[in-house]
């Protein structure tokens, strides 16, 4: 019987009449060869499954073996002309049976709609939150046929750019300009103690025609709109980006040329593991609003702040898994600042390994149970496979 072997179920994600198979690539990292020191990152010691492209490093400093995958990385002088070496150094970086989320990012400054402007955000290089210019849109459409030539059997999915967000404060059918997560948005968004990051000015215009791009050269691989920070953005954002019109090169609306959609979520107090299983609901929810009700959902980064007990991470997986999400990537095994207490440098967190063996070994299982239980006064998260082995993770 599919009940918890302990405590008391608060209510069913899945039962036996509908299982859930865990798709072979569930469980991913993002990898990293080298620190932002230069200093080498042990590589990790699970099995993952799945990785993404975005958040790679193969050597230190704020030069070309960092974010090796990026567009402005891999055509550094915007001519057609793509240098692929530290490319190959990093999808070499993950074994061949690793599938990976392509993350179409970092515009090369020439074709950048921000041409000369730095965001607020990470790196030190001028254009490459910006969408292409409008002239420059087929460029973006070589760049993704060169990529998927080169690396195409390796490739799980396409993600269209990275936490995209649009203007909270205009409609949700404003599809121009009005709409951009503009520098004087962001700024009137910190006076009121918000502080979001810019991984995209452009509007959702702009980003129906890159998707539209993108999929002229995808062939059979699956391109996924979204990247949303968190699950509850997908209804400030989502919906915008599915409905917005396509204007350059082709006709239609955006949703019509993708095929699933990612979103991103760190378990920063105060949100706990079953916030993420409310923002699914959320995404879904928008999904069927906008027709689109069997999009596979990927997360595809998320974080490990978990404060000694992996247990609380782990959670994570497991509303992942039994909620139908395809991937569950988390975000690199060091953090930016090597700190310890996610994966590598300097050393392995055997907790960590531990805890990341076992969600990888629920990729292609099957689910007969899951859900909320209470356990001695305390909500868990509980899953059973068909083979027996029960989960029970702290939320």
């Amino acid at each position: 019987t599919a009940v918890p072997s302990m405590g008391t179920i608060v209510s069913f994600d899945v039962t036996p009449s509908n299982p859930v198979v865990v798709p072979s690539i569930f469980a991913g990292m993002t990898i990293r060869t080298h620190a932002r020191s230069g200093a080498a990152v042990p590589a990790p010691t699970w099995p993952y499954k799945s990785g993404r492209t975005i958040g790679m490093m193969v050597s230190g400093g704020d030069g070309p073996g960092t974010e090796p995958l990026w567009w402005r990385q891999i055509e550094p002088n915007a001519d057609g002309n793509y240098v692929w070496t530290k490319a190959d150094q990093a999808m070499n970086a993950m074994p061949s049976s690793v599938k990976k989320i392509f993350c179409v990012y970092g515009t090369p400054n020439a074709y950048s709609k921000r041409q000369g402007v730095v965001p607020n955000k990470g790196w030190n290089w001028p254009g490459y939150h910006g969408p292409p210019r409008d002239e420059h849109l087929p460029k973006l459409r070589a760049f993704v046929a060169a990529f998927v030539a080169r690396y195409g059997s390796q490739i799980a999915a396409i993600e269209v750019g990275n936490e995209t967000l649009f203007n909270y404060n205009t409609s949700p059918t404003e599809y121009g300009d009005a709409g951009r997560c503009s520098p004087e948005f962001l700024a009137y968004e910190l006076t009121l103690g918000r502080n979001l990051a810019q991984f995209f000015d452009g509007s959702a215009t702009d980003y129906a025609n890159m998707v539209w791009q993108v999929k002229q050269s995808a062939g059979s691989i699956p391109v996924l709109i979204g990247a949303t920070e968190r699950p509850d953005q997908a209804v400030q954002v989502l919906s915008r980006m599915a409905n917005a019109p396509v204007t350059i090169g082709g006709s239609g609306l955006c949703k019509n040329f993708a095929d699933g959609c990612s979103t991103h979520f760190y378990d920063y107090s105060p949100r706990n593991a079953l916030d993420f299983r409310s923002g699914i609901d959320q995404i879904r929810a928008v999904l069927i609003n906008i027709g689109k009700a069997n999009w596979p959902i990927y997360h595809t980064e998320g974080g490990l702040n978990y404060n000694g007990n992996p247990d609380n991470v782990f959670a994570q997986y497991l509303i992942a898994a039994a909620k139908r999400l395809t991937t569950c990537i988390t975000y690199v095994h060091t953090t930016d600042y090597e700190q310890p207490q996610h994966f590598g440098a300097p050393v392995n967190d055997p907790k960590i390994v531990s805890m990341m063996t076992k969600a990888s070994a629920m990729s292609g299982a099957t689910i007969c149970g899951a859900g909320p239980v209470t356990v001695n006064g305390q909500s868990m998260y509980w899953v059973k496979l068909s083979n027996g082995v029960e989960h029970f993770a702290p939320n």
